[in-house]
């Protein structure tokens, strides 16, 4: 996928890889394992971002939320369920 001049590649899980279901809970009982939660990346765009994950059909957690610290945040799931955190930091309206 590109967006903003930055390719990324998911690479795919190996075939004696297995998934372990807690690790896949929707929100907010997504935090309660303890492991890797999501790979957290940072645009300058948020919002044409995410427009562009809805374009492409991407599994959207959630869409633009405002995180109260400065940030806001769209949470999208790749092909194997795990988390991928996009960001834009001082894009809040509130902070």
């Amino acid at each position: 996928m590109a967006c903003s001049g930055a390719m990324m590649a998911v690479p795919s899980r190996p075939a004696n890889g297995y998934r372990v279901p807690d690790m896949f809970l929707d929100p907010p009982e997504h935090i309660r394992p303890i492991g890797n939660k999501a790979l957290v990346l940072r645009v300058d765009d948020l919002a044409r971002a995410t427009n562009r994950f809805r374009d492409l059909g991407v599994t959207i957690v959630w869409d633009q939320l405002d995180l109260g610290d400065g940030s806001v945040s769209t949470a999208i799931r790749d092909t194997d369920g795990n988390f991928i955190n996009v960001f834009q930091a001082g894009a809040s309206p509130v902070g």
